[in-house]
C-alpha cells in the first residue's frame, strides 16, 4: 500500500508539479488549494505526510498548526511547508519551528530531488527541524 501525502497548494501549477512528482516517486497524494478543507481531508485520509504553502498573508494557519500536532486521530503527522523567501515568511517559519509545529521548511524555488529526500528522511523516522531549498534561481 502506497503511503498518504496532504499536498496544500494554492497555486494549481505548483500543485500540479508536486502531485506528479510524488506519484512518481510512488505516493497516493491527495491534494487541497485551501487551509479551510485540509483539516477535514488530513482527518479523512490520515496522511503520513503533510506538504503545504505557508503565506504570510494567511493568518488561519495559527489554529491549523496546533490542530494537527494535538488532534489524537491526526496526531503525529510530519509537516513541511513551502516558504517564499522573504522576511515575514522566514520569521513565521522559524516561529513555528521553534514551536515544534512544523518539522521542515523548503524555499521556493526548489529542486523536486532536495524536496523529495527531505520527504523521505521524515517518512523514515529521521525526524528534525530542517530546511530545504536555497530560495535561489
Amino acid at each position: 500500500m502506497k503511503q498518504k501525502i496532504l499536498i496544500l497548494e494554492e497555486d494549481p501549477s505548483l500543485r500540479y508539479l508536486l502531485k506528479m512528482h510524488l506519484e512518481a516517486a510512488e505516493y497516493e497524494v491527495t491534494v487541497a488549494s485551501h487551509l479551510s478543507e485540509c483539516l477535514n481531508v488530513c482527518k479523512s485520509i490520515k496522511p503520513v505526510l503533510i506538504l503545504m504553502e505557508l503565506r504570510s498573508t494567511d493568518k488561519s494557519f495559527s489554529a491549523f498548526f496546533p490542530e494537527i500536532k494535538n488532534n489524537p486521530s491526526i496526531y503525529g503527522i510530519p509537516v513541511i511547508v513551502g516558504i517564499t523567501t522573504n522576511e515575514e515568511s522566514e520569521f513565521i517559519a522559524s516561529y513555528l519551528k521553534v514551536k515544534g509545529e512544523i518539522d521542515s521548511v523548503f524555499r521556493k524555488p526548489f529542486e523536486f530531488e532536495d524536496l523529495n529526500r527531505e520527504v523521505t528522511k521524515l517518512l523514515t523516522g529521521v525526524r528534525g527541524r530542517t530546511q530545504t531549498g536555497t530560495g535561489k534561481k
